[in-house]
């Protein structure tokens, strides 16, 4: 399961989730600021402070460009 952090109009999280719904892939998004605070995303991450952030059981991958590489084509 995929875990997506993102904020309200951020253009690459938005890309990220198309390219899930695309796929065909269910993930669960958790927004910066309204699900969580920017605090305690910072600390789930420590040294990555942009969004999207993703989550692949467990594993952080990293943002919208890792994504299309660990997707299968």
């Amino acid at each position: 399961m995929f875990t997506i952090y993102t904020k309200p109009e951020c253009i690459y999280c938005q890309k990220a989730k198309d390219l899930f719904k695309y796929k065909g892939v269910t993930y669960k998004e958790l927004v910066v600021e309204k699900d969580i605070s920017s605090e305690e995303y910072r600390d789930i991450i420590p040294g990555f402070t942009t969004v999207p952030g993703i989550w692949y059981q467990g594993v952080f991958i990293g943002g919208y460009n890792e994504l299309q590489s660990f997707l299968p084509n």
